[in-house]
């Protein structure tokens, strides 16, 4: 359950404060200790046809993205949702070509562009068809990463659909606690936009399923929740899981350039971390 208390939370460009039902508070980035470290690449919302540049130029930053990536060669690049804006076949089938390219492990995440709410089992083979499973749990270095499918937590889902999606998570996160293994979490709708209690919208996750979802992350070892959806920086922390929202590589509304972020800490996932920007070189 939540409890009252004082709170901050970071945005790129300010520090805001108050008193709201759960500690949110930044989450310091410090230097790591020379250790094997755990490196993941967090891109967000590429989006294709979402700008204003038009489809061919969106595919462009996907390459130059994908080639920066494989440069950095993390151990993991995590990909939050949004795909592509426009769900026609040949604008898959340009994402798909372009994202062929990356070398190095990737796991991706659908989002309301992808599987368009109401979720139907059509939808779901319709995305499944073309990109593989919507949702994911795999182990890198000593952390378990699990990679939910969040459009399923939307308004009018078939409660079929939502309860079996849910209780795979529950079971995925079992099995973490009992190997003692702590969890990154990715989805594209992030759980809240900027605390805990806000009322529901477009871009949080529905109160009805929000705190039973808190409360897992704080009861099963959940100690990064990474999203995307709401093209704005976000970084906070919640019970001891730090939620964080990166840039896109599409548009920003809170006027942040083109990039995405790369997540480093220890293996095994404890102690220090940073969670570095890097432009998209767009070029001329």
């Amino acid at each position: 359950m939540f409890t009252r208390r004082n709170f901050l939370v970071v945005t790129v460009a300010a520090i805001v404060s108050a008193t709201l039902p759960c500690a949110v508070r930044a989450g310091e980035e410090r230097k790591g200790s020379g250790e094997e470290s755990l490196t993941i690449i967090q891109w967000c919302d590429p989006q294709i046809g979402f700008s204003q540049r038009g489809c061919a130029a969106d595919i462009e930053i996907v390459k130059k993205t994908v080639g920066q990536i494989n440069a950095l060669k993390p151990d993991l690049l995590v990909v939050a949702g949004d795909l592509v804006n426009a769900n026609d076949e040949k604008t898959v089938a340009d994402f798909k070509a372009a994202i062929a390219a990356i070398d190095v492990p990737y796991v991706l995440t659908p989002g309301n562009h992808d599987i368009q709410p109401p979720v139907t089992e059509e939808k779901l083979g319709v995305y499944r068809r073309r990109y593989g499973p919507d949702r994911k749990a795999l182990e890198i270095k000593g952390v378990k990463v699990i990679a939910v499918n969040s459009v399923l937590w939307m308004p009018k889902t078939p409660q079929n659909l939502a309860e079996e999606h849910n209780a795979w998570l529950h079971g995925e996160l079992l099995a973490a606690k009992e190997g003692k293994l702590p969890v990154i979490l990715l989805s594209h709708i992030p759980p809240f936009v900027k605390v805990p209690d806000e009322k529901d919208g477009y871009s949080n996750v529905p109160l009805s399923y929000r705190q039973t979802l808190l409360d897992l992350c704080a009861d099963h070892g959940v100690i990064f929740f990474l999203s995307g959806h709401t093209h704005t920086v976000f970084r906070g922390e919640c019970r001891g899981t730090t939620f964080l929202r990166a840039e896109t590589t599409s548009k920003n509304f809170d006027k942040r350039p083109l990039g995405f972020r790369v997540l480093k800490m220890p293996a095994g996932g404890r102690g220090a971390f940073t969670w570095d920007f890097v432009p998209v070189d767009c070029g001329s």
